[in-house]
């Protein structure tokens, strides 16, 4: 359930978000207040560290970055990356030179806006490792889907210089496949990975998550070959149905200058790994597979 759902039916009550935002407010002047006074680094973080806080995780990097008019970065990610530096300060984090802070920083006490959007985003934020010099952007909390291509393609139209990865699950890609045309128009060389599962996999998480049974014609579809979909458009197209077939797929596409899909077909009731999972949610799990296994049973 996200979060306006959960304000529409009480479960969070406006007292309750308006203690989370006001918490989020604290932090982050906490924040601007340490960073500009130069005291939240201990004495012996390094150099090094610093930097990195700095460049990357810093609130004086957000702000730098949202006032560039010309930015092509300026997106959810940011919020995303504020949440790894709450996270750095909760339990400290060497390689930032970060103390642990707690306290402010304590987990769990922004649970309602630390919100996942799609199965494809659970997935490459749970497996994505970034080298340093790597941007991420995406819908997140705003939660929209079929944006991922139409990102890329304008990213990447602003920076030719550096490679571009689209990431979509298969329902988003099937709404704004036609952007791949756009690549091929522009000569863009984007690289498209498709997570094809058959089905809006997050709205299975959905349902389950809150006991209900999934209801699968309304959310299951057929798929058509998207490797063969490329190759029509006048791209590139690669295929890989079986995982010891993804390492020779992905290195075959990043050799290729222009636009590429990759057709991933991965398993369709796999989970993603939770960050946390709390007693209530697995039991709305276990009623949903059992309401789930008896309308197998019986249709109705």
């Amino acid at each position: 359930m996200g979060l306006r759902d959960k304000l529409r039916s009480g479960e969070v009550t406006p007292s309750d978000f308006f203690g989370q935002l006001l918490r989020l407010v604290y932090r982050l002047i906490f924040l601007l207040a340490a960073e500009d006074r130069d005291l939240l680094h201990p004495p012996g973080a390094s150099a090094a560290a610093r930097k990195l806080y700095a460049q990357g995780y810093s609130l004086a990097a957000l702000r730098y970055n949202a006032v560039r008019r010309a930015a092509w970065d300026r997106h959810h990610d940011r919020w995303e990356g504020l949440l790894i530096t709450f996270a750095a300060l909760a339990r400290g984090e060497k390689r930032l030179g970060l103390p642990a802070l707690d306290g402010l920083f304590a987990p769990g006490t922004l649970a309602d806006l630390e919100t996942a959007t799609c199965l494809n985003t659970l997935w490459s934020g749970i497996w994505i490792r970034q080298s340093g010099s790597q941007r991420i952007i995406g819908s997140f909390n705003n939660g929209a889907v079929g944006t991922a291509l139409g990102q890329a393609n304008g990213i990447q139209a602003l920076d030719r210089t550096r490679q571009v990865v689209a990431l979509c699950g298969d329902g988003g890609f099937n709404m704004l496949m036609c952007e791949f045309l756009t690549a091929m128009h522009h000569e863009l060389p984007v690289k498209v990975v498709v997570y094809n599962n058959s089905q809006f996999g997050l709205i299975v998480l959905e349902a389950e998550g809150a006991g209900l049974p999934a209801y699968k014609p309304g959310i299951e579809f057929p798929n058509s070959d998207f490797s063969a979909f490329a190759r029509a458009c006048g791209g590139q197209g690669f295929r890989a149905t079986k995982p010891g077939e993804l390492h020779a797929a992905i290195s075959e596409a990043f050799e290729v200058d222009g636009p590429v899909i990759v057709d991933c077909v991965v398993a369709a009731d796999e989970l993603p790994n939770f960050p946390h999972i709390e007693l209530g949610q697995a039991e709305h799990y276990a009623a949903a597979k059992i309401k789930e296994a008896i309308l197998a049973v019986t249709g109705r």
